[in-house]
């Protein structure tokens, strides 16, 4: 298959997996492996992870979307933490880095689009995210804001043990809790099964009510 081919069957694919390709397009595998790897070198695929890909911005036809990327360079995963907190402008800072939550292992992933962080949680507490719709057909899943709050809590736990109110108001500069429902906060606590992050987020709770 050349490359123009290639491009016509492909570029509407908001990314390239190459075992799906290999089992698509009915080419051989080490041929279609090796074609790949030269697109690669002449920088008309770019690399994002092993065996994933997405086409240069001017042969790629689908909207690159970071947070689609985010959820498939990693599955399973939901986009949360900073990345998450901002998004619902729960915090005023924007990051560059886009914040995930995995039950696989802790792991970074850079790549000539961007960067990717993805923090590791049991899998009992793998959950309260939704899925939000992207242009086109795709979409991606986020957390909850109460749960990108909990998650960020459990992570970092030992900066709000002492004070939450005081940590959430001043090093993290936290915003906008008026959106955020008591109840969602404890059930999702409750996920992880630690009496410390129920103390935290008990504590946080009391204070958003007095806010």
């Amino acid at each position: 298959m050349n490359f123009q081919t290639f491009r016509r069957n492909y570029r509407q694919n908001p990314f390239l997996d190459s075992a799906s390709l290999i089992r698509e397009s009915g080419e051989n595998a080490q041929v279609l492996r090796n074609q790949i790897s030269r697109w690669t070198k002449k920088k008309l695929l770019l690399k994002l992870k092993k065996g994933t890909y997405i086409f240069s911005d001017l042969d790629r036809k689908a909207p690159l979307s970071l947070v689609y990327l985010a959820n498939n360079l990693c599955i399973p995963s939901y986009v949360s933490l900073e990345w998450a907190l901002s998004f619902y402008e729960l915090i005023p800072e924007m990051t560059q880095v886009i914040t995930s939550i995995t039950s696989l292992k802790t792991r970074r992933i850079k790549n000539s689009v961007g960067l990717f962080s993805y923090q590791h949680i049991k899998r009992s507490a793998f959950g309260g995210f939704v899925s939000k719709p992207l242009d086109g057909e795709t979409a991606f899943f986020i957390a909850e804001p109460e749960k990108a709050l909990v998650d960020f809590c459990y992570l970092n736990l030992s900066r709000f043990q002492n004070d939450p109110a005081k940590a959430a108001l001043g090093s993290y500069r936290f915003q906008n809790f008026d959106q955020l429902n008591h109840q969602k906060l404890s059930n999702y606590a409750q996920l992880f099964e630690c009496k410390k992050l129920d103390r935290v987020i008990k504590a946080l709770a009391a204070f958003i009510g007095k806010v």
